[in-house]
């Protein structure tokens, strides 16, 4: 009765800022995953949703009936102490500790059952509780050398992942090795489009040329430049050599010697291990696993502790990954795409398996076409045979079966070969393709895709249709970029997140800006002017009934309703029926 007592109480407190309810049947309508006031839990994505009521708990398929509060273990605040709850989501303490998931960004609790449980706490000596908080600037001894990330008060840059930061304190630079020191403008080498041409600044990211070359990032795709001094420069380019153009391709086994030793991830063709970062790589070779640094040296089997579906059994190779069972199962990993065992312990370890009931093991798989009804009905993705688009988040599916067409509302019914609008690079012309994907020229122009990076076609109907293009008037050719701070008006207007120099705001990403500056408010469109908490459109919870924040981020209610999209784009609207 208490726990019960004490569970309303949180769902109470947390009611109407973590999920809208509005029963409003525009809402209901428009949103697509509300139930129009038939149940609480109004989008499977909720964190916090606790609804018992059977509707609800079909509808979202995370939901445990009631019998348990816990119901869903990617929730970030479940403190439940119900046994089968705590046993169901593998990240409770059973009531021992207040920290029930490593995952949480300010637990500071220095219970230390609770310590020892995250391993990411201090045990109340400091304040930095997670190594991966962007703003925590502790001076604590132990919290900076715990974090590793932090300069122990002589700076404020405290996160060497920071934007913006362009701290000139000789410490704080030398620490996050992205600053300049106030020299020069280009503050971050993550910067897309940064030509700056000052040599400290090129020296300094290793990823500009100084003007020489147009290879400005070395993050590029296909930039294959032969120019000598880009080439040396982004460290990825062959100079027309050979093929391997980019030290990012998974799969390329150039045996080349200049392509090996420029890639610094080749083995020349001693070994198979061409890539560190590949998932599956068992190589032995001595040359290879030095190169790799993430080999075993023939010791062990698991060559890599992110590798998918690394089943060794070997102790050394258990204790090295922390995510292996030491032969008692065959599921090593709760996030294997492809584990198929049907062993009792593997199958309650994960919590992901159907225990040999059918070869649909994890509902996130991306190729599984079992037709077995159970596996069909558990995954809820499968068509159950009837056609071969399981899953609409499949990149090359071309299926033509009118089922699955109509399932996937990504595929075009075999009319034209765009079946999905999220492809790259398709170049189709058939007008139903161009009109459905809405990322096509119908081959006007070569810009295929409005999220490219580097596209500067100048033709007048790609600039218009990509709306990220200047026609070579200025440099700023991506509304994506971070840190571009062109003061050309056309540029401004145009990527419609700069200010031309008027004020501090220049990114519409930016998630903590609160300037009030008049042009910085009307320009990044996600900013109240001081005239309300809603900052940033992207927010979560923000249910903000100001006329204007709600008008601003189109997606607050503000009594009436405004909400058009609360980002479930994919649920049905049977769902809600």
């Amino acid at each position: 009765m208490q726990q019960q007592k004490m569970n309303q109480q949180n769902i109470d407190s947390q009611e109407g800022q973590q999920d809208c309810k509005c029963t409003d049947k525009q809402c209901v309508e428009q949103c697509k995953c509300k139930t129009g006031g038939q149940c609480k839990c109004t989008n499977c994505k909720c964190n916090d949703c606790q609804c018992t009521d059977t509707q609800c708990v079909q509808q979202c398929k995370c939901k445990t009936g009631g019998q348990c509060k816990c119901t869903n273990c990617k929730c970030s605040n479940c403190q439940c102490t119900d046994t089968q709850c705590v046993e169901q989501c593998k990240c409770k303490t059973g009531g021992q500790c207040k920290c029930t998931n490593c995952k949480c960004n300010d637990c500071q609790y220095t219970d230390k059952q609770c310590v020892e449980q995250c391993k990411c706490k201090t045990g109340g000596q400091c304040k930095c509780t997670n190594c991966k908080c962007n703003d925590c600037q502790c001076t604590d001894k132990q919290c900076v050398e715990q974090c590793k990330c932090k300069t122990g008060g002589q700076c404020k840059c405290t996160n060497c992942k920071c934007n913006d930061c362009q701290c000139t304190d000789k410490q704080c630079v030398e620490q996050c090795k992205c600053k300049t020191g106030g020299q020069c403008k280009c503050t971050n080498c993550k910067c897309n489009d940064c030509q700056c041409t000052d040599k400290q600044c090129v020296e300094q990211c290793k990823c500009k040329t100084g003007g020489q070359c147009k290879c400005t990032n070395c993050k590029c795709n296909d930039c294959q430049c032969t120019d000598k001094q880009c080439v040396e420069q982004c460290k990825c380019k062959t100079g027309g050599q050979c093929k391997c153009t980019n030290c990012k391709c998974n799969d390329c086994q150039c045996t080349d010697k200049q392509c090996v030793e420029q890639c610094k991830c080749k083995t020349g063709g001693q070994c198979k291990c061409t890539n560190c970062k590949c998932n599956d790589c068992q190589c032995t070779d001595k040359q290879c696993v030095e190169q790799c640094k993430c080999k075993t040296g023939g010791q062990c089997k698991c060559t890599n502790c992110k590798c998918n579906d690394c089943q060794c059994t070997d102790k050394q190779c258990v204790e090295q990954c922390k995510c292996k069972t030491g032969g008692q199962c065959k599921c090593t990993n709760c996030k294997c795409n492809d584990c198929q065992c049907t062993d009792k312990q593997c199958v309650e370890q994960c919590k992901c398996k159907t225990g040999g009931q059918c070869k649909c093991t994890n509902c996130k798989c991306n190729d599984c076409q079992c037709t077995d009804k159970q596996c069909v009905e558990q995954c809820k993705c499968k068509t159950g045979g009837q056609c071969k688009c399981t899953n609409c988040k499949c990149n090359d599916c071309q299926c033509t079966d009118k089922q699955c067409v109509e399932q996937c509302k990504c595929k075009t019914g075999g009319q034209c070969k765009c079946t999905n609008c999220k492809c790259n690079d398709c170049q189709c012309t058939d007008k139903q393709c161009v009109e459905q994907c809405k990322c096509k020229t119908g081959g006007q122009c070569k810009c295929t895709n409005c999220k490219c990076n580097d596209c500067q076609c100048t033709d007048k109907q790609c600039v218009e249709q990509c709306k990220c293009k200047t026609g070579g008037q200025c440099k700023c050719t991506n509304c994506k970029c971070n840190d571009c701070q062109c003061t050309d008006k056309q540029c401004v207007e145009q990527c419609k997140c700069k200010t031309g120099g008027q004020c501090k705001c220049t990114n519409c990403k930016c998630n903590d800006c609160q300037c009030t500056d008049k042009q910085c408010v009307e320009q990044c469109k996600c900013k109240t002017g001081g005239q309300c908490k809603c900052t940033n459109c992207k927010c979560n919870d923000c249910q903000c009934t100001d006329k204007q924040c709600v008008e601003q981020c189109k997606c607050k209610t503000g009594g009436e309703c405004n909400c058009q999209n609360c980002s479930c784009q994919l649920h049905q609207k049977q769902d809600i029926q």
